[in-house]
């Protein structure tokens, strides 16, 4: 797990879904943008959900967790995405 810290961004695939917890634990404090396709990933720390809708992908995001992980989002990207929580 230790080389994952020395990315900027990471994607989590669906087969690493039962990692989840243990890939946010080693992440934490280290400002890496984290990205994935899984079912509710914002109750998992991630920051960014591609979902796809009516054959588009469409971004949810998390930005109280990007802003735990000392990052933030451009309203650009913010514009057009839904945002979730940790609680959502």
């Amino acid at each position: 797990m230790t080389e994952i810290r020395h990315c900027q961004i990471l994607f989590i695939s669906r087969s690493e879904a039962a990692h989840i917890g243990e890939i946010s634990t080693a992440l934490a404090g280290h400002g890496i943008l984290t990205v994935s396709d899984i079912e509710d990933p914002a109750q998992r720390g991630v920051m960014i959900r591609f979902v796809a809708d009516n054959n588009r992908i469409r971004l949810r995001i998390n930005a109280d967790a990007a802003k735990a992980a000392g990052l933030s989002i451009s309203s650009k990207l913010l514009r057009p995405a839904e945002l979730v929580t940790s609680t959502d």
